[in-house]
């Protein structure tokens, strides 16, 4: 019974163990025979270098889409399409830098989790969302082969 937290408490504070984004990332999970099994889960992350590209994740991968954004512009990412039989949003926020003055950008990071296999597009917009489509100046579009 002490062998399976003994495990997870090793994996968890062992250095050589934590994961940086786009690596896979171990889950230990106890199923209902109380063993642990480990569960991998990768995250990608995807930046406006990559608009229009397509990408092969897998059923249960994380997703991270980092985008440059100043909200005191009055202009914000949102999703504009959502395939979301196959991904989810799990959250947006934004991320001002340490040294940013007053009215400075940052990114908006919208955090996806895959749900099921296919082919799933996503596109963004960035807008006025109080001035409607004609003040949208740019888009931001991917397309996800979800494997098993």
């Amino acid at each position: 019974m002490l062998m399976p937290i003994i495990l997870a408490l090793l994996l968890e504070f062992n250095p050589g163990v934590m994961h940086d984004l786009n690596t896979p990332t171990v889950f230990l999970v106890t199923n209902d025979s109380n063993c642990i099994e480990s569960k991998t889960v990768s995250q990608l992350t995807i930046t406006q270098a990559d608009r229009g590209k397509t990408f092969t994740v897998r059923r249960g991968d994380m997703i991270a889409i980092k985008l440059a954004e100043n909200p005191t512009t009055g202009y914000e990412w949102v999703i504009d399409q959502i395939d979301s039989q196959a991904i989810e949003l799990q959250s947006s926020e934004f991320s001002l830098p340490e040294k940013a003055g007053i009215g400075g950008g940052g990114e908006r990071i919208f955090n996806f989790k895959t749900k099921a296999t296919g082919i799933a597009r996503l596109q963004l917009k960035e807008w006025r969302p109080w001035s409607g489509d004609p003040s949208i100046v740019q888009r931001f579009n991917v397309t996800f082969q979800i494997e098993e």
